[in-house]
Protein backbone atom coordinates (compact mmCIF):
# COMPACT_ATOMS: atom_id res chain seq x y z
CA UNK A 1 0.00 0.00 0.00
CA UNK A 2 1.42 3.50 -1.38
CA UNK A 3 0.93 6.52 1.26
CA UNK A 4 0.14 9.39 -0.50
CA UNK A 5 2.22 12.30 -0.41
CA UNK A 6 3.78 15.05 -2.60
CA UNK A 7 6.21 17.96 -2.12
CA UNK A 8 4.76 21.11 -3.73
CA UNK A 9 7.05 24.22 -5.30
CA UNK A 10 4.76 27.25 -4.02
CA UNK A 11 6.86 30.03 -5.39
CA UNK A 12 6.20 28.58 -9.24
CA UNK A 13 3.40 27.24 -11.17
CA UNK A 14 2.95 23.85 -11.52
CA UNK A 15 3.24 23.63 -15.36
CA UNK A 16 5.52 25.55 -17.55
CA UNK A 17 4.41 28.84 -20.04
CA UNK A 18 3.39 27.22 -23.24
CA UNK A 19 4.74 30.39 -24.72
CA UNK A 20 7.86 30.46 -22.84
CA UNK A 21 8.42 26.92 -21.41
CA UNK A 22 8.93 28.47 -17.96
CA UNK A 23 7.40 27.99 -15.15
CA UNK A 24 6.52 31.63 -13.54
CA UNK A 25 6.52 33.21 -10.53
CA UNK A 26 3.41 32.91 -7.77
CA UNK A 27 1.75 35.33 -5.25
CA UNK A 28 3.40 33.52 -2.93
CA UNK A 29 7.30 34.21 -4.23
CA UNK A 30 9.67 34.91 -1.78
CA UNK A 31 6.64 35.65 0.81
CA UNK A 32 6.39 32.47 2.62
CA UNK A 33 8.12 28.95 2.73
CA UNK A 34 8.73 27.54 -0.50
CA UNK A 35 7.90 23.81 -0.17
CA UNK A 36 5.15 22.19 0.95
CA UNK A 37 4.46 18.91 1.59
CA UNK A 38 1.00 17.79 1.53
CA UNK A 39 -1.54 15.24 0.54
CA UNK A 40 -0.71 12.59 3.38
CA UNK A 41 -4.22 11.74 4.74
CA UNK A 42 -4.76 12.74 8.43
CA UNK A 43 -1.29 15.26 8.50
CA UNK A 44 -1.44 18.84 8.33
CA UNK A 45 0.54 20.09 5.46
CA UNK A 46 3.92 21.22 6.51
CA UNK A 47 6.28 23.89 4.85
CA UNK A 48 10.22 24.04 4.30
CA UNK A 49 12.91 25.86 2.97
CA UNK A 50 14.69 23.73 0.90
CA UNK A 51 13.33 20.80 -1.06
CA UNK A 52 15.96 18.16 0.82
CA UNK A 53 13.96 19.08 4.01
CA UNK A 54 10.82 18.75 2.51
CA UNK A 55 11.72 15.33 1.71
CA UNK A 56 13.64 14.19 5.01
CA UNK A 57 10.16 15.18 6.48
CA UNK A 58 8.07 13.51 3.97
CA UNK A 59 10.28 10.14 4.28
CA UNK A 60 10.28 10.19 8.05
CA UNK A 61 7.01 10.48 8.15
CA UNK A 62 5.69 7.86 5.68
CA UNK A 63 8.10 5.95 7.78
CA UNK A 64 6.37 6.46 11.18
CA UNK A 65 2.92 6.14 9.39
CA UNK A 66 4.07 2.57 8.33
CA UNK A 67 4.78 1.88 12.34
CA UNK A 68 1.70 3.33 13.31
CA UNK A 69 3.70 6.13 15.82
CA UNK A 70 3.34 8.97 13.66
CA UNK A 71 2.35 12.33 15.80
CA UNK A 72 2.58 15.72 14.86
CA UNK A 73 5.03 17.49 16.82
CA UNK A 74 3.18 20.48 16.30
CA UNK A 75 -0.32 18.96 18.63
CA UNK A 76 2.40 18.55 21.47
CA UNK A 77 2.72 22.33 21.60
CA UNK A 78 -0.17 22.53 24.10
CA UNK A 79 1.36 23.43 27.47
CA UNK A 80 0.47 20.68 29.62
CA UNK A 81 -1.67 22.87 32.37
CA UNK A 82 -3.68 24.17 29.32
CA UNK A 83 -4.05 20.21 27.55
CA UNK A 84 -4.88 19.54 31.08
CA UNK A 85 -7.38 21.61 31.98
CA UNK A 86 -9.35 22.16 28.61
CA UNK A 87 -9.00 18.88 26.86
CA UNK A 88 -8.08 16.05 29.70
CA UNK A 89 -9.85 17.18 32.85
CA UNK A 90 -13.43 17.95 31.16
CA UNK A 91 -13.70 14.12 29.87
CA UNK A 92 -12.75 12.68 33.54
CA UNK A 93 -15.97 10.58 35.33
CA UNK A 94 -15.08 10.16 38.72
CA UNK A 95 -17.50 10.30 41.95
CA UNK A 96 -17.79 13.81 43.60
CA UNK A 97 -15.33 12.61 46.32
CA UNK A 98 -12.62 11.04 43.83
CA UNK A 99 -12.73 14.35 41.46
CA UNK A 100 -12.56 17.09 44.03
CA UNK A 101 -9.35 15.14 45.57
CA UNK A 102 -7.95 14.63 42.83
CA UNK A 103 -9.00 17.60 41.08
CA UNK A 104 -7.01 19.43 44.36
CA UNK A 105 -3.66 17.60 43.63
CA UNK A 106 -3.36 18.03 39.99
CA UNK A 107 -4.58 21.73 39.66
CA UNK A 108 -2.14 22.60 42.29
CA UNK A 109 0.84 20.71 41.74
CA UNK A 110 0.57 19.95 38.32
CA UNK A 111 -0.86 22.44 36.41
CA UNK A 112 -0.04 25.75 38.61
CA UNK A 113 3.94 24.69 38.23
CA UNK A 114 6.43 24.94 36.20
CA UNK A 115 5.93 21.66 34.25
CA UNK A 116 1.81 23.02 33.99
CA UNK A 117 3.99 26.17 31.61
CA UNK A 118 5.65 23.46 30.12
CA UNK A 119 4.87 22.36 25.79
CA UNK A 120 4.07 18.54 26.35
CA UNK A 121 6.27 17.77 23.20
CA UNK A 122 9.42 19.16 25.39
CA UNK A 123 9.03 17.42 28.86
CA UNK A 124 11.33 14.80 29.31
CA UNK A 125 13.58 13.05 32.08
CA UNK A 126 15.14 16.60 33.32
CA UNK A 127 11.67 18.47 33.25
CA UNK A 128 10.30 15.41 35.36
CA UNK A 129 13.31 15.14 38.17
CA UNK A 130 12.98 18.91 38.52
CA UNK A 131 9.73 18.93 38.75
CA UNK A 132 9.81 16.68 41.30
CA UNK A 133 12.54 18.36 43.14
CA UNK A 134 10.02 21.47 43.50
CA UNK A 135 7.18 19.19 44.81
CA UNK A 136 10.09 17.67 47.51
CA UNK A 137 10.67 21.49 48.13
CA UNK A 138 6.94 22.07 48.99
CA UNK A 139 7.01 19.45 51.96
CA UNK A 140 5.06 17.12 49.75
CA UNK A 141 5.91 12.88 50.90
CA UNK A 142 6.83 10.23 49.24
CA UNK A 143 3.41 8.72 49.28
CA UNK A 144 1.95 11.94 47.87
CA UNK A 145 4.64 12.38 45.40
CA UNK A 146 4.07 8.83 44.00
CA UNK A 147 0.43 9.31 43.77
CA UNK A 148 0.56 12.74 41.70
CA UNK A 149 2.74 10.91 39.45
CA UNK A 150 0.32 8.37 38.96
CA UNK A 151 -2.16 10.90 37.92
CA UNK A 152 0.60 12.42 35.39
CA UNK A 153 1.64 9.43 33.86
CA UNK A 154 -2.48 8.99 33.07
CA UNK A 155 -2.37 12.73 31.26
CA UNK A 156 0.40 11.54 29.47
CA UNK A 157 -1.23 8.24 28.43
CA UNK A 158 -4.03 9.77 27.46
CA UNK A 159 -2.56 12.24 24.75
CA UNK A 160 0.02 9.48 23.34
CA UNK A 161 -0.50 9.14 20.04
CA UNK A 162 -2.35 12.32 19.17
CA UNK A 163 -0.60 15.26 20.97
CA UNK A 164 2.87 13.25 21.98
CA UNK A 165 4.78 10.19 20.83
CA UNK A 166 5.39 8.79 24.05
CA UNK A 167 5.04 8.62 27.85
CA UNK A 168 7.60 10.55 29.38
CA UNK A 169 6.64 9.58 32.73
Amino acid sequence: MAIPGWIEDRWLTKRPNPETGKRERTKLWGKCLRYRVCGIPGVRKRSFETKDEAKTWLNDTIAAIRKKNFVDEREGEVLLGDYITQEWWPKQDYDELTALTMERKIFKHIVNTALGRTPMYVIDDDHLLEWKKELKARGLGDGSIVVIWTHLSTVFKSAVGKRIAKNPC
